[in-house]
């Protein structure tokens, strides 16, 4: 069994992600989740966030929101969001930041 590691964006929830792939996918899912409920609805319930829902239109976030979702990104999973990359397909719900985290080699 491959060690678990902790992650530092969990505002008091401890998040655990396996390395194995089989259950990081629904880990990285789940931190995702916990770092938009915990930064940006502040105490919502996790079932009031729709993982196919877009954070622009339904105002959980604003463009400085997504500046700091990407800093979550690139701090937590080590990798650098280019500029080309930060556009609603990649980063607007959790469904779209689950494929682009996937098609940047983050088990997704």
């Amino acid at each position: 069994m491959k060690p678990y590691r902790t992650t530092p964006f969990t505002s008091g929830r401890l998040a655990m992600q396996h390395d194995d792939d089989a259950e990081g996918i629904e880990s990285v899912r789940e931190q995702i989740r916990e770092f938009v409920l915990d930064a940006f609805m502040y105490g919502a319930a996790p079932e009031e966030l729709d993982d196919d829902a877009s954070f622009l239109e339904t105002g959980i976030m604003d463009s400085t929101g997504i500046m700091e979702l990407v800093m979550f990104l690139e701090e937590e999973f080590d990798f650098k969001v280019q500029d080309t990359e930060m556009v609603p397909e990649n980063l607007d719900s959790v469904d779209n930041l689950c494929q682009y985290l996937s098609k940047k080699g983050v088990p997704a």
